[in-house]
């Protein structure tokens, strides 16, 4: 889902926001390459599986930024 930071990102009319979630980013791709590396470590294959929350809350605030914008 980290995939749909740069459509908030483009969305998002204050700059503030943007710079919110420019860190966002760094942050969970830092999050992303640790549990890569613990992972790899056990030889083991990360599911990569999609959390319907996760979505939920990614559209929800797509809706908002539309409507703010």
């Amino acid at each position: 889902q980290i995939e749909s930071f740069p459509a908030l990102e483009h969305r998002a009319a204050s700059l503030e926001l943007k710079r919110l979630i420019q860190t966002s980013i760094g942050y969970s791709q830092r999050h992303l390459n640790r549990l890569s590396a613990i992972f790899a470590g056990m030889h083991t294959d990360p599911v990569d599986e999609i959390c319907e929350g996760s979505l939920g809350m990614i559209s929800e605030a797509i809706r908002l930024l539309d409507r703010t914008s």
